[in-house]
């Protein structure tokens, strides 16, 4: 049956079987080239501490620290980052929430300079809403103790809670993944933040009225990074 083929359709059939069989040649992708592509990354600061092809210098200065629940904090500072060759500077905070020691690594998340005074903008308006619901919680505690109170009949349900069904929530996320924000339930209003969306031990909690203390501290480190040059 051979003697059938033509000669250069039977070389083609016998280059493309020999073709088939070496690995390098396979249709097939092979394992180790179907990793998933690393995401994005989302602030100028990233971009920079992850080239590869380029002296970079790294300036950091402290601006303080942000106490949470159970002896958890976050330490914000301000950074520079500076590759001589291109004559760049990029400006920015890090914010680093210490974990407790020998259960994982302390987490880290970055804002750009650009973004931080949305960030500023943002915790006003929270501040805001977080005091304006505090006081409507206890108006309604003050006229629920001041008002008469239904009777409990032995076959009903006692009456709710006028202070305990209100709920919000506000919650400012920048394109680095830093989330800071307040949930209200009830009488409880408890703020937040997280560094990073990589892993649970990168949130703290505190009282609302700690958020004053953040936003000083982000003003201190917007003005120490004009003082540094950043624009």
């Amino acid at each position: 049956m051979l003697a059938l083929i033509p000669c250069r359709v039977l070389a083609g059939l016998l280059l493309a079987v020999f073709l088939a069989a070496r690995p390098g040649f396979s249709q097939e992708p092979r394992k180790d080239d179907q990793t998933p592509h690393k995401q994005e990354v989302d602030t100028r600061l990233e971009q920079a501490l992850s080239r590869k092809d380029a002296l970079i210098i790294t300036e950091t200065h402290e601006i303080g620290v942000v106490p949470g629940s159970f002896g958890a904090q976050v330490k914000i500072e301000g950074v520079e980052v500076a590759i001589p060759a291109e004559a760049l500077r990029i400006f920015g905070l890090r914010f680093t929430r210490s974990v407790v020691p020998q259960k994982g690594e302390n987490q880290a998340g970055l804002i750009d300079f650009d973004e931080l005074g949305a960030l500023q903008n943002g915790l006003d308006e929270m501040i805001k809403a977080a005091e304006r619901k505090r006081a409507e919680v206890e108006k309604r505690a003050a006229e629920a103790a001041a008002g008469p109170r239904p009777p409990v009949l032995a076959d009903r349900q006692p009456p709710l809670d006028p202070v305990a069904n209100p709920s919000a929530e506000a919650i400012f996320a920048t394109r680095g993944g830093l989330r800071v924000g307040f949930v209200q339930r009830g009488r409880e209003q408890t703020c937040f933040i997280s560094v990073n969306g990589s892993s649970p031990d990168a949130s703290i909690y505190f009282g609302s009225g700690a958020l004053r203390y953040f936003r000083r501290l982000l003003a201190q480190g917007h003005e120490k990074l004009v003082a540094l040059g950043a624009k």
